[in-house]
């Protein structure tokens, strides 16, 4: 969270007082809700985290090309002088401003996670991909700046930084998985959301709408789907249900998502494989992030237990998700 001078700074490119700035998460970036309740809005600082200006305009760029494309996403807002992003220059320090319009509706809660809930999630992200990889030309020049999926900081700076060092072979088998996958899928490459989960989706009456594409970046299919069947299918399944159902519970909504995705895009094909190390590489990912954010001093042992556990799937090359067939 941002002190109160920061932000009388930073919401006045967009006509924001602090006081009209709620604070909702601070993680990669931090966000506020903003606007009035006929109008609602979201701002969001990025700084610190290595995302330069022109990357930033390229995720806005895509993000327009989508809505143009009727993809449920949230656009960016002009400011006062007409950017669609602000760098904010304070004490030496840089601020990446952007505004966007709050998605409709609310966060997916639990009893929202049925079948046919995955299902749109499917239809959606069918044709948030029909939108790059079935016309590559739509953004092939205005999102060059985005990075490819192994240059991530995720899989790279954060790795090194965050993990301890005590931890080489997790480190290593990262990185020999990244070296094993790139070649695998060079030519395959299309620009991805990278982040799919249900803390960046919102519902309205049915109807899915996605944001915060801040990780957006260029990778294979098989990416998107492995983030959502480890964030959105097992890790939402995971201790809510007995051991000997989750297999079963897994594969239903899976299959739900399938479906709902070959309605949009029927001869589209999986690579198992990949998406087998693609889910290995996100639990890396998550792993990596929760050594960067969490204070593992502070945490119950069942979760130190659990991320024990992460570690040594990734360093093993084994996937902790069962019961799924693409």
């Amino acid at each position: 969270m941002l002190d109160r001078s920061l932000l009388t700074r930073l919401g006045r490119p967009f006509g924001f007082q602090a006081d009209e700035l709620r604070w909702i998460r601070s993680s990669q970036n931090h966000v506020y809700e903003c606007g009035s309740p006929d109008d609602p809005a979201v701002l969001r600082v990025s700084s610190g985290r290595s995302r330069t200006l022109a990357e930033v305009e390229a995720e806005l760029d895509w993000i327009e090309n989508l809505a143009r494309q009727d993809v449920p996403v949230c656009r960016a807002r002009l400011s006062n002088e007409g950017q669609r992003c602000h760098v904010v220059s304070i004490d030496g320090k840089d601020y990446l401003v952007v505004c966007f319009d709050r998605a409709p509706g609310r966060a997916v809660e639990i009893a929202d996670l049925t079948p046919e809930f995955h299902a749109r999630l499917g239809e959606v992200t069918a044709r948030l991909h029909a939108a790059v990889f079935d016309d590559r030309t739509a953004t092939a020049d205005s999102t060059s700046a985005r990075a490819p999926w192994h240059a991530s900081r995720l899989l790279n700076g954060d790795l090194e930084l965050y993990t301890a060092a005590s931890i080489s072979g997790f480190r290593a088998a990262v990185r020999s998985l990244v070296a094993c996958v790139a070649p695998q899928v060079e030519h395959r490459l299309g620009l991805l959301h990278a982040d799919i989960s249900f803390s960046n989706v919102f519902v309205d009456d049915g109807r899915l709408t996605l944001f915060d594409f801040d990780n957006c970046e260029h990778g294979p299919i098989e990416q998107d789907f492995a983030t959502i069947l480890y964030d959105s299918i097992y890790c939402r399944l995971l201790n809510r249900v007995p051991a000997d159902e989750l297999a079963a519970r897994i594969g239903e909504r899976w299959d739900a998502f399938l479906a709902g995705y070959r309605g949009v895009r029927p001869h589209v094909e999986i690579d198992a494989d990949l998406l087998r190390q693609f889910l290995i590489l996100r639990e890396a990912i998550i792993y990596t992030h929760y050594c960067r954010t969490v204070d593992l001093a502070a945490v119950r042992e069942s979760f130190r237990e659990g991320m024990d556990e992460m570690r040594r799937n990734v360093e093993a090359g084994v996937t902790p998700v069962v019961g799924w067939t693409p």
